[in-house]
């Protein structure tokens, strides 16, 4: 058969049949000459490769030449794929907010997580060039408006320079995912110029292009129409534009991507809770080892539960068992699995019948 595509692709595609037929001499192969599906079938099961190729056949509308193109290009079931690829265990997550939009705009704030137990690796705001007019700027002003970050904070932040052989051996050593790759790695070797560094390639995959193809949308969703549609609650991870807060998020919706459709659940059920209950102090053994002190929150609570808001950049969040609103908590994210801390948390209550808790590490209740 004559192949179609591109130089490169006719001969790579060459290669992939050949090893179709030492695979399985006794099949015959389709009948297909385009390039683009032997190259984007070669990981497939053998029954799962001719069966796209039996859609493809029977599809009176297909046609193979250099300057055809397929829309939309890919459905839910290979973004799934896609994402069930990764190396779990060497997938982090990162977001940035920055100064501005424009070429000369900077990261201010970088936050990379771990995947698999959302353990954070690297969390701190970054003080750019002429930080002092943060926010006094036209370039800036809206910036400042959307992400709440002030020149107070960026004034004690480090420089990238100062942090910037961290990140880097923590983004060589794992597979990336960003929500938005086409403008957070943009923008991170935009910053390293300005400062003179060097930014090693980078690979990394893109959730929002994941989420618009898993919609089998041609139009691009922000982070929060994505989160919407999936019911998550991104109040629970904090203030949003923030990069933390992003970060989880995103973790949390590509979990719904990979449940393949499923709707978000709560992670902790409603316990019949009433603002009758009286405080009561617990302890929890942590994974390190450490004690974890505690109080349950009342019906006079919610001056508490504002707090969060303050310090969770910082700190992990623990939810109401009620409401699933946060709650004052102070548990330091990149020392504790947050996942398992709710679990502990969750038998903790069935056993001392407090349902609803605000909790602080060790002595500093």
């Amino acid at each position: 058969m004559q192949l179609t595509g591109t130089d490169k692709q006719i001969k790579y595609a060459e290669g992939i049949i050949t090893n179709w037929s030492k695979n399985y001499p006794d099949i015959m192969l389709p009948n297909l000459s385009d390039s683009q599906f032997w190259i984007t079938t070669r990981s497939d099961s053998l029954e799962r490769m001719l069966q796209k190729a039996k859609e493809l056949s029977d599809n009176l509308n297909y046609i193979s030449t250099v300057f055809s193109s397929s829309y939309p290009k890919y459905n839910r079931q290979d973004v799934v794929n896609a994402l069930k690829s990764l190396q779990w265990n060497k997938v982090i997550v990162l977001d940035t907010e920055t100064n501005g939009l424009n070429k000369g705009s900077e990261i201010i704030e970088l936050s990379i997580v771990r995947y698999r137990d959302k353990k954070v690796l690297f969390n701190s705001l970054l003080q750019p060039h002429d930080y002092e007019h943060y926010g006094l700027t036209k370039q800036t002003e809206k910036a400042a408006k959307v992400n709440g970050i002030g020149v107070y904070e960026l004034r004690t932040a480090p420089t990238l320079p100062d942090v910037w052989e961290d990140i880097i051996k923590i983004l060589q050593s794992h597979q990336i995912i960003v929500y938005n790759v086409g403008f957070d790695l943009p923008m991170l070797q935009r910053s390293a110029l300005s400062w003179g560094l060097t930014m090693p390639k980078l690979y990394a995959s893109c959730a929002m292009l994941a989420y618009q193809f898993y919609r089998e949308s041609p139009d691009y969703f922000s982070l929060d129409e994505a989160c919407n549609y999936f019911n998550i609650d991104r109040s629970q991870f904090g203030e949003t534009h923030r990069s933390l807060a992003d970060v989880l998020a995103t973790i949390e919706l590509v979990n719904c991507m990979l449940a393949e459709g499923t709707q978000h659940k709560q992670v902790i059920p409603y316990s019949g809770y009433t603002a009758k209950q009286e405080p009561q102090m617990i302890k929890l053994p942590l994974l390190s080892g450490n004690v974890l002190s505690g109080v349950s929150m009342n019906g006079k609570g919610k001056r508490q539960a504002m707090n969060t808001y303050t310090v969770w950049q910082k700190y992990a969040g623990i939810v109401s068992w009620r409401t699933r609103k946060p709650m004052n908590t102070r548990i330091m994210l990149g020392e504790y699995d947050a996942n398992s801390l709710i679990e502990a948390l969750s038998q903790a209550s069935k056993k001392t019948g407090i349902p609803s808790a605000a909790f602080l590490i060790g002595d500093k209740l």
